[in-house]
């Protein structure tokens, strides 16, 4: 009995075994999709995993870039407002600078026409005091001239002493008349130095020519009437002397004279 039994019994756990592992066979089946499903879960949140790590890291770096920026920004804008207050600055010294040459080239207009008066006031005071001296001439030669007259006219001076009054008087014109050529010479240099000076303005270049011009003709003038007036005078005492002497001979004839 214990023989026969054995085969049997085993057997039959050979057929348990067969049944268990064809019962286990789905379920190990099923564990091993869950396993794969547990592992595509698990490389899905590492990549999610991984991604967000990136996404982090590029929105940590996108702050930084995004300050950057701002800070760039804030940069260019205030290195903007710094040039344009700078440009605004300058142009408004450059303003100011305008405003002062434009002063000073008034000034300078001024001063160049203060100088044209100036000077055609020296010419007109250089005239009057020539005419001055023309005049003092003039009276000291009616004075000589008068006083000649009377000593012609007294009876008590002879016929040598009239000789010697003509020699003086002529010397005394000769005289007269060389200062006043000198005079005449120093005041055409002196207009001459001065056109010099105001030779060196551009705008006024052609001025002292005129200016030049009228004086040489002036002085011309002036000189051509002083010898004609020189010249007349010394024929009137030409003149004057013989009738003079005429006259003192018919008075000697006729009689003594009382003096005048």
């Amino acid at each position: 009995m214990v023989l026969s039994a054995g085969p049997w019994s085993s057997e039959k756990a050979e057929m348990n075994i067969l049944e268990i592992s064809e019962n286990l066979h789905p379920q190990l089946a099923e564990n091993k999709q869950q396993f794969r499903n547990i592992k595509e879960k698990f490389l899905i949140t590492q990549v999610a995993y991984f991604l967000a790590n990136q996404h982090v890291c590029l929105f940590s770096e996108y702050e930084e870039c995004k300050d950057l920026i701002k800070s760039m920004l804030r940069d260019k804008l205030q290195f903007k407002e710094e040039k344009v207050a700078e440009q605004l600055r300058q142009a408004k010294e450059l303003r100011q600078y305008k405003v002062l040459v434009h002063s000073q080239e008034r000034e300078l207009t001024q001063l160049r026409e203060m100088l044209w008066e100036g000077r055609d006031a020296s010419c007109s005071s250089n005239q009057h005091v020539q005419a001055l001296l023309d005049l003092q001439e003039q009276l000291a030669e009616g004075c000589r001239l008068a006083q000649h007259l009377v000593q012609k006219l007294s009876p008590e001076n002879d016929e040598d002493e009239d000789e010697d009054v003509k020699v003086e008087e002529a010397e005394k014109v000769q005289e007269s008349c060389a200062p006043r050529e000198v005079q005449k010479a120093e005041e055409r240099e002196i207009p001459e130095d001065s056109l010099e000076v105001c030779a060196h303005s551009p705008c006024d270049s052609n001025k002292p020519h005129r200016n030049t011009k009228i004086t040489f003709e002036e002085d011309k003038v002036d000189s051509t009437v002083i010898d004609s007036s020189s010249q007349d005078e010394w024929e009137d005492v030409v003149q004057i002397i013989p009738e003079n002497e005429s006259d003192h001979e018919e008075e000697e004839e006729k009689g003594p004279v009382s003096p005048r």
